[in-house]
């Protein structure tokens, strides 16, 4: 009896909200209250830089722009990854979302 593989590209969602290193703090804050989600990815001519969260915003110093308080060392997947193995990963890190990139590191969906 075998059974299908599932895959990241199966259950990531697709039409992900990002923003650039140059939007200001302040814009990222009102963003996070009015959608309720509590981080972004960061994507600067197509390509992921990094992900700005709720943390970012209270324990960096001050910062006028993403760029000052992003996180820019991310553990990220491949579409075709197993969600498996993608799940492993998280709990793994500790972390509740994974950005998932394209073989050119542009930014195509996250998985939570």
């Amino acid at each position: 009896m075998g059974r299908n593989k599932s895959f990241v590209k199966d259950y990531m969602t697709k039409n992900v909200i990002s923003v650039s290193p140059d939007t200001p703090t302040e814009e990222i804050i009102t963003l996070m209250k009015k959608s309720h989600h509590n981080s972004y990815p960061v994507v600067k001519n197509n390509r992921l830089v990094g992900m700005v969260t709720a943390f970012d915003i209270v324990a960096k110093e001050d910062s006028e722009t993403v760029s000052g308080i992003m996180s820019t060392k991310l553990v990220v997947a491949n579409q075709n990854l197993s969600i498996n193995d993608a799940s492993r990963v998280m709990f793994r890190r500790g972390i509740s979302r994974m950005p998932v990139v394209d073989v050119d590191g542009a930014l195509v969906g996250i998985i939570t």
